[in-house]
């Protein structure tokens, strides 16, 4: 299990490298941390990701993202979006959105 004080360290480190950390928890299993990826903007994008204890460090949980934000990218491409993806397109704008899956925050 994830030490006690290391969930908020992780997240303390991941806000330190740019992400927009708006919740975290453990589980027996895992750390499932939530992040913002349009921060400044209405509505936000929030999206949670659930990593196992073996991952809960900054290459796991980066690792989990930047797979999400690829396959966000290729379906995107592909014209297969998700409703939420095709919501964020709808109020942001699709550059927006790309950039939001290029980069880390935007405000």
């Amino acid at each position: 299990m994830i030490a006690s004080g290391a969930l908020e360290s992780l997240c303390r480190a991941l806000i330190e490298r740019g992400w927009w950390v708006t919740a975290a928890e453990r589980t027996d299993a895992t750390v499932i941390i939530g992040f913002n990826f349009i921060p400044g903007g209405h509505p936000s994008w929030l999206k949670a990701f659930e990593v196992p204890h073996a991952d809960a460090n900054i290459p796991g949980v980066e690792a989990a993202i930047e797979a999400w934000k690829a396959r966000v990218r290729a379906s995107l491409e592909r014209g297969y979006a998700s409703e939420t993806v095709r919501l964020m397109v709808a109020e942001h704008g699709p550059e927006r959105v790309r950039e939001a899956m290029r980069g880390r925050l935007l405000v």
